[in-house]
């Protein structure tokens, strides 16, 4: 089997040159095709190699298409390996956050920390390996399977094989671990930093969501996902076990071939505490609501952006998820937690010329209902960020970019942050 496989191979190599050159073998099952010839057996798979090839839930960061793929005999069956190996380093200068890759601005010193002004860090860690399998039924339409990894692991600055992304999906059924139904993945901004603008909504959770395409303009998505929430306690509550599932929805109409899209996105979520005082558990009722999309306002300049607004959301929202901001408590003596309501903006440029992609975004993340929390607590944050993305190679990319972010406290205080990144990924 081994020397049928590898003869497969070589023929498929030496015929790699020859414009439309198809090699099968009828007694393989198998046929290993590069995906940049996309030589399949006729036609009969191209609606494999789409789906493959589609970046759906991807950011603009993170890898595209394997360079190879695998058929089944039938043409009924893709199934592709790819990943990326990426590299960035930065320098932070009249403010920084750390060494670390993410410039979090509800991380910047305030006030400006003197000891703490410059750093200098590098990351191979968001270096990514992923799979992929497509399939067509008669009876229920295409089905397909994705896992992605990356080497983050399970603390800043260790590497460790962590898993990012595993789905199902089965027609318009995905379950699995992905980009919330909350988030618009494709109203995102470039960036070479990981975390993203402070204001943006960014959370992967286990799901099962049911999103149908109506027409070639409108789809919508509902799903019932298992939720990442943090609270502020005090002596008196504590956060228990969560009992009820987020459920996000969304409708989307979509022009221009894809290029342009606007989504209206709401989400409901019971969140649940325990009263120590009362000795009974709670429930605290959260809600938002998201504006989003992307234009391609002329040929190559494409406008993104997001309008998030709600109460206790906070787990959704880039600068204040994983910092105990779901649920607070508004008074230290009654045991009470509440939802406080928290402001999400961003908007960015887009600019693809060939091998060149530019562009820049501002973003803004405030946060209300705190004042009781005190004087040092988070009030809002400024996020802005520019950078140049060039491609020498269809599958080598180098870049360059600028990050300023401002945080503000409660009490007027506030710090700064300055950061320049690098970047050289190659994707296979």
């Amino acid at each position: 089997m081994r020397h049928t496989f590898l003869a497969v191979a070589a023929a498929l190599i030496l015929a790699a040159p020859c414009a439309g050159a198809v090699v099968v073998l009828n007694p393989v099952d198998t046929i290993y095709v590069p995906a940049r010839s996309i030589a399949v057996t006729g036609t009969q798979s191209r609606d494999l190699v789409g789906i493959i090839y589609s970046r759906d839930n991807l950011y603009f960061n993170e890898p595209g298409a394997p360079r190879f793929l695998f058929f089944d005999k039938e043409g009924k069956i893709a199934f592709g390996i790819g990943g990326s190996v990426k590299g960035t380093a930065h320098y932070d200068f009249n403010g920084a956050i750390g060494e670390g890759p993410d410039f979090t601005t509800y991380d910047i010193p305030v006030p400006a920390d003197p000891a703490n002004r410059q750093a200098l860090g590098a990351d191979l860690s968001h270096s990514s390996i992923y799979l992929r399998l497509v399939g067509r039924t008669t009876r229920f339409g295409y089905y397909s399977a994705f896992l992605q990894t990356n080497f983050t692991g399970d603390a800043p600055g260790k590497y460790g094989f962590l898993l990012k992304q595993a789905y199902m999906t089965l027609g318009p059924w995905l379950g699995g671990l992905t980009n919330s139904t909350f988030v618009d993945v494709a109203a995102a901004p470039p960036t070479i930093e990981e975390e993203g603008p402070c204001g943006q909504l960014s959370v992967k959770q286990i799901m099962v969501r049911y999103a149908p395409r109506l027409n070639d303009h409108w789809s919508l998505g509902v799903a019932l996902e298992i939720p990442k929430n943090t609270f502020t306690t005090n002596s008196h509550n504590e956060r228990i076990a969560q009992r009820v599932p987020d459920i996000p929805a969304y409708v989307q109409y979509r022009w221009g071939g894809g290029n342009s899209h606007v989504r209206l996105s709401g989400l409901v979520r019971t969140m649940s505490y325990r009263n120590l005082l009362e000795q009974k558990n709670h429930f605290a009722n959260g809600w938002g609501a998201q504006l989003s999309g992307m234009a391609e306002l002329v040929p190559g300049l494409t406008l993104m952006y997001q309008a998030a607004y709600g109460a206790g959301i906070s787990s959704y929202v880039n600068d204040l998820g994983g910092n105990g901001l779901d649920l607070i408590s508004p008074d230290g003596d009654s045991g009470r937690m509440t939802a406080p309501h928290s402001l999400g903006l961003l908007g960015g440029l887009q600019y693809d010329w060939g091998k060149l992609t530019v562009s820049g975004s501002w973003s803004l993340c405030r946060l209300y209902d705190q004042g009781e929390m005190g004087p040092t607590t988070y009030k809002y944050a400024n996020y802005v960020t520019a950078n140049v993305f060039y491609n020498p190679l269809s599958d080598f990319q180098v870049g360059v970019e600028y990050n300023w972010g401002m945080r503000k406290d409660m009490d007027g205080t506030s710090g700064h942050a300055n950061r320049i990144s690098v970047l050289a990924q190659y994707s296979f």
